[in-house]
């Protein structure tokens, strides 16, 4: 194609995309006086404008120059000009008034960031073709909308962008997959009240025609797991943090303690932190906390009980999002100790067809388990960081993320060392766990010196400090230092000091990992890189690291939303892709 006829398919598009969203994306999204029964749309709406951006990059329609587009805008020109037609037509049809669309206007309308430089530049140049244009009349007013019209026009725009994502190969899809979920997590992280999350439940639950009047095309994202499915994830998520940050009318959770029916809870041995036992014939297991202050009030007792039964709520839920991979709890426990009272979560032991399943944990694997391939702790990796984006996602914290808390079921214990057995990991031991807001109270438990191995030197050295994401992602950093070196914290912490590690030594476990010779490698870092390679030893670095290496300030308030949405960014980006982004 010579250069002339190219610079003339560039043109006329992108002349059409400016239009599109000069126009009436941004007067749709800033419409006046919309009802609250119609609130999700404008939601949907402005999800479906991030899609329609993040498809128009990754097919070029959004370079700052087009005298040379890109193969896909040569080969589909057509098909992405009668997009972007039918977008158009479908936003005059559902008004009410005559006459032309720039009738309208939204002088002051401030343009949000796009979810990358070259989407915002983009954006930019679309509020300055609007602004010297000289058409900026009056706001258009939520009368002037064909109100039954509203709802088929935001479907019609989902089909169109699901039609636009089919003429991208698997290589883009799959990029256009990740912008629209890092898009999406940032829309859960910022939508903190209850109305607000129940409006983005309804705007994703919006489904997509059966085909597009335009193409015909068979919607290839649905296929290959693409945006839509993210869009199914993230409602799960929104759904789940509903439950997270508000309890049912009348809640007490009175129904979900375990008085009678578990066999043998008073075991002896009350320094172990896992029990097998019997609930009602059924195999489950109990994981034991007990308080630091067994004195505590009456009214933080019933805070406290009432906290555990709102996570025993929430992780007996069958509609959960899969991706935290937590065990199925049947409720809590208590039972009297010579100290004080311990607390119980219950759970189902996973069936696999056998009478008896055993469980073991990470930390069971590195004492009796040769080391699995690389491969297999990479995968195992990758499932450990993608539980702990998905939690953080919903603002729940963990507070007890370490090796031990890693577990496995396996048709015998000890067989933990099977590809099979390590491919299902489920992430347990959840230390009276929180939502991450400033007005929860932080309830500490007694804890074994190895547990202390995982705490930031924050906790450590403070007693009053909260817990934050940050500490829990610095416990996942020395999970993934023991996983590709395949050895506890413990053992590595007495290579790199010459000796065990004691109690006086382990506020210093940070700072030995980071700076400290690990036998002939200058630190331990540099062992796991020769084990697991640069990409991974970097994302474990950044964990252990957190602060700046995080995106946020040392002691910044992450029960900010900004900070919040900042710290999820990183994680994502420089943690959870990285990690997925190494091939053996």
């Amino acid at each position: 194609m010579d250069p002339v006829s190219a610079t003339g398919i560039g043109l006329s598009v992108v002349s059409l995309a400016l239009q599109v969203f000069s126009g009436w994306y941004q007067i749709f999204t800033e419409v006046a006086d919309l009802p609250a029964n119609y609130q999700h749309l404008r939601t949907r709406l402005r999800i479906e404008q991030s899609r329609h951006l993040n498809w128009g990059e990754q097919i070029g329609l959004l370079e700052d120059s087009l005298q040379l587009p890109s193969q896909v805008l040569r080969l589909h020109r057509n098909l992405v000009l009668d997009v972007l037609l039918e977008v158009s037509q479908a936003f005059a049809s559902a008004l009410r008034i005559a006459g032309k669309y720039e009738d309208l206007g939204v002088p002051d309308l401030q343009i949000s960031k796009g979810s990358s430089p070259k989407q915002t530049r983009f954006l930019e140049r679309a509020k300055s073709l609007w602004r010297a244009s000289g058409q900026a009349a009056s706001q258009l007013q939520w009368a002037m909308i064909k109100h039954e019209d509203f709802e088929a026009l935001i479907v019609r725009l989902v089909g169109y962008n699901d039609a636009m994502e089919s003429i991208l190969d698997r290589s883009a899809l799959e990029d256009l997959r990740i912008m629209q979920e890092r898009s999406n997590l940032l829309l859960l992280q910022l939508t903190e009240e209850i109305s607000h999350l129940h409006t983005l439940t309804e705007a994703l639950d919006i489904k997509p025609p059966p085909a597009t009047a335009v193409t015909n095309v068979t919607f290839q994202s649905l296929t290959f797991g693409g945006p839509a499915s993210s869009a199914v994830q993230v409602s799960s998520l929104a759904a789940f943090k509903i439950q997270n940050i508000s309890a049912p009318a009348n809640f007490n959770g009175s129904d979900l303690y375990i008085q009678h029916g578990l066999s043998d809870i008073a075991d002896p041995d009350h320094d172990k932190d896992r029990t097998m036992t019997v609930l009602d014939g059924k195999q489950v297991f109990v994981e034991w906390r007990t308080l630091v202050n067994a004195n505590i009030s009456i009214d933080d007792k019933h805070i406290l009980e009432t906290r555990l039964a709102k996570l025993a709520l929430l992780l007996s839920r069958e509609d959960k999002p899969v991706e935290f991979r937590s065990p199925r709890s049947a409720g809590y426990c208590k039972r009297e100790i010579e100290d004080g009272i311990q607390y119980g979560l219950v759970y189902e032991v996973p069936s696999l067809g056998n009478a008896w399943v055993g469980i073991d944990t990470l930390r069971d694997a590195f004492a009796y388990s040769l080391r699995p391939t690389l491969t297999t702790r990479i995968r195992l990796a990758n499932s450990m960081v993608e539980s702990l984006l998905y939690l953080h996602a919903v603002n729940w914290l963990h507070k007890g993320f370490r090796s031990d808390n890693i577990i496995f079921a396996s048709p015998v214990a000890g067989s933990i060392g099977s590809h099979e057995v390590l491919a299902s990991p489920l992430i347990s031991g959840f230390d009276f766990s929180r939502p991450d807001t400033s007005d929860e109270i932080t309830v500490k438990s007694t804890s074994q010196a190895r547990h202390d191995y995982y705490k930031h030197p924050q906790l450590l050295h403070h007693s009053t400090a909260r817990s934050q994401k940050s500490h829990d992602i610095y416990a996942l950093g020395i999970v993934l230092i023991e996983l590709a070196l395949w050895s506890p914290i413990e053992t590595i912490m007495a290579t790199i000091l010459g000796k065990p590690l004691t109690t006086s030594r382990i506020p210093h476990i940070r700072e030995r990992l980071l700076i400290a010779p690990y036998g002939d490698f200058a630190d331990a870092l540099a062992a796991v890189a020769a084990q697991a390679g640069e990409v991974y030893a970097s994302v474990a670095r950044r964990c252990i690291e957190g602060g700046p290496s995080l995106g946020i300030d040392t002691n910044a308030n992450q029960a900010d939303p900004v900070v919040a949405a900042t710290l999820q960014r990183v994680f994502y980006d420089d943690v959870y892709l990285q990690l997925k982004s190494i091939r053996v």
